[in-house]
């Protein structure tokens, strides 16, 4: 009797013409009333269960319960791709009301991928072209036809001037104070141009990668922080000429790795001033490779200067200078205070 009661919620259910079936049933309405079924076929369900344990009591045998399995099976099936429905045309439909600045295109991925799961399932249990199921699957592939363009304008590489093509090659106005929804994304025109507007994102996360390079290599240049390294030199002591003190001084450790990385990103500024894409980073790249090139000159000079300095520096210490015109050694004095400046203005 239970087995008749639950094929007959089925059946009611099923029926081809019946609102059940029918795809242009308002799934407001309809939905109440599978759930309804489904807590039916459920109850009887149970009691049928209850009935088995009983009965293993009195006669050591269960009912067989899979003929009421199955019925709830499809039961619950009905209701499934109906809630399943509902919660794709709700889900879309406020999808569409938000701006596409606030549109997690991850959650909508992993949402519409559950979706086509559940379709998947479903298709297993109901009956073969069945027009509610093949409701679904045609919303569930509208949704998704967008996505991959979706995904693409969501990055961050995307600016203002990006909007503007792409709004341009959609034959639409460009109003940078309008609220861009997802659903005035969600067009044919999307579809049609997609080519269009995947060149124009390609075009923009170029320029992305370009100007992070950049602004890499200004932060480090920024920040980087020289080293000096403490040298003693020989200094005459006016009172014993003979025997000569010593003083320290700093100098610019020139590391083989700061001329390596200069050579490295005067390579990376020369590439992206190469580029068809660099546009506004163009006036920065060019200053930067500049700057690099003239520290690329002090770094090979400084070593030469300050070697050349310190043996000069020992030569008239310890005499051997004398031989020297007065003349040379006046240039020489000159050069030794101007040099002992520029090392106070480097350890400053």
């Amino acid at each position: 009797t239970l087995e008749i009661e639950a094929e007959l919620i089925l059946r009611k259910i099923s029926q081809p013409e019946s609102d059940y079936c029918n795809p242009n049933t308002d799934y407001d309405e309809i939905v109440p009333l599978v759930e309804d079924a489904k807590k039916k076929i459920s109850d009887l369900k149970d009691t049928m269960t209850l009935y088995s344990e009983w009965k293993f009591s009195i006669t050591s045998s269960y009912h067989n319960l899979q003929k009421m399995q199955a019925l709830q099976s499809k039961v619950e099936a009905r209701h499934d791709v109906w809630a399943t429905l509902k919660m794709v045309c709700g889900t879309v439909q406020s999808w569409k009301d938000t701006e596409f600045s606030k549109f997690d295109t991850m959650v909508a991925s992993e949402k519409i991928q559950a979706w086509a799961q559940t379709a998947d399932y479903l298709r297993g249990i109901l009956p073969e072209k069945d027009r509610i199921l093949t409701k679904l699957d045609i919303r569930i592939d509208n949704v998704s036809k967008f996505l991959p363009l979706l995904v693409q304008l969501s990055s961050e590489s995307v600016k203002e001037h990006h909007w503007q093509e792409i709004q341009i090659c959609m034959s639409e106005m460009y109003d940078s104070n309008q609220a861009r929804l997802v659903g005035n994304l969600m067009t044919p025109k999307l579809l049609q141009n997609k080519d269009v507007i995947s060149r124009i994102c390609g075009q923009a996360l170029t320029e992305h990668t370009l100007e992070q390079n950049m602004l890499e290599l200004e932060q480090y240049w920024e920040h980087r922080e020289f080293t000096l390294r403490k040298i003693a030199i020989p200094k005459k002591n006016p009172s014993q000429a003979r025997k000569p003190g010593s003083e320290s001084v700093f100098i610019l450790d020139c590391e083989d790795n700061i001329i390596g990385q200069i050579d490295d990103h005067q390579v990376l500024l020369q590439s992206i001033l190469a580029s068809p894409y660099v546009q506004e980073l163009h006036a920065r790249a060019e200053m930067w490779l500049v700057l690099l090139q003239q520290l690329h000159v002090i770094m090979h000079i400084w070593p030469v200067c300050h070697t050349n300095w310190l043996f000069l520096t020992g030569a008239h210490v310890d005499g051997r200078m004398d031989v020297l015109e007065e003349e040379d050694i006046h240039i020489f004095l000159e050069i030794d205070r101007d040099f002992r400046q520029l090392l106070i203005v480097t350890w400053e």
